[in-house]
Parts: C-alpha cells; sequence; structure tokens
C-alpha cells in the first residue's frame, strides 16, 4: 500500500508540476512546510486554520499538508485545495486509501491486490486529471 500511495503521489507531483510553473528554490534558507491543524482527522481544511498558522509561527507554509481520506470514495479534493491556495500556499495531499478509521490492519476495501488489478484505476485517472487542472 505504501508503494503505491508513494508511486501515485510521485506520479501527480510531477504531472502538476510538468504544467504548473515551477518553484524555485529559495534565495536563503529552506522552504516551511506545516500540518496547520486540520483537526483530528487531518482533513478539515479552512484558511482560517492557515493564517492562524502563520500569526503563531510567523512564518508562512509554502506547503499545507492535509489527509485525503477515502471514506466516501477516491475523489480530489477540490474544496481543500483551494482553500490551501487561496490561503498561498501549496496542498501537500496525504492520500489515504481507507474506508473507516481502522488503522491497526489493511483496509477491507481498498486491498492492495484490487489497486495492483486495476479496480480503482478509472477512479484514480480521474485523481491525477484534475489534480492536473487544479
Amino acid at each position: 500500500m505504501k508503494r503505491f500511495v508513494l508511486t501515485l503521489f510521485f506520479y501527480v507531483t510531477i504531472v502538476f508540476n510538468v504544467f504548473a510553473q515551477k518553484l524555485l528554490p529559495p534565495s536563503e534558507g529552506v522552504y516551511h512546510g506545516a500540518f496547520p491543524d486540520m483537526g483530528s482527522t487531518e482533513d478539515v481544511v479552512t484558511i482560517s486554520k492557515i493564517l492562524e498558522f502563520t500569526d503563531l509561527t510567523g512564518k508562512k507554509p509554502v506547503w499545507a499538508y492535509f489527509s485525503d481520506n477515502w471514506f466516501d470514495g477516491i475523489h480530489f479534493p477540490w474544496d481543500e485545495t483551494e482553500a490551501i491556495r487561496e490561503a498561498g500556499s501549496i496542498p501537500f495531499i496525504r492520500m489515504m486509501p481507507r474506508k473507516n478509521w481502522t488503522s491497526d490492519q489493511p483496509s477491507p476495501y481498498y486491498k492492495m491486490q484490487d489497486i495492483i488489478e486495476g479496480k480503482y484505476d478509472l477512479a484514480l485517472h480521474q485523481y491525477a486529471r484534475d489534480y492536473k487542472r487544479f
């Protein structure tokens, strides 16, 4: 599962970077990325959370991290990514192929073998196309 998520992440990142403006290295220091309190489910994304984090730390995150839980299927998180972009940051999406909060065992719904065999290809390809449009 980890290999699949990492592969998809890198694919989406490459597709996004090919069609988006390139983020150049900073003239000094490093870029600041953060998980600015997106709630206990890690997916409650609001502009105010990012701005509160910026006010608290004095640093605006270049990347704002959140989880995209697949409880209701595989869909690109438009509202969350738009909120992050509107706050002036870049979304860092953690794709979470799970149907519920059970974390001590593999997902009985999103099985690795099903992913390998292409059961979710249509949804994942649409996810990548939507990310590209974003």
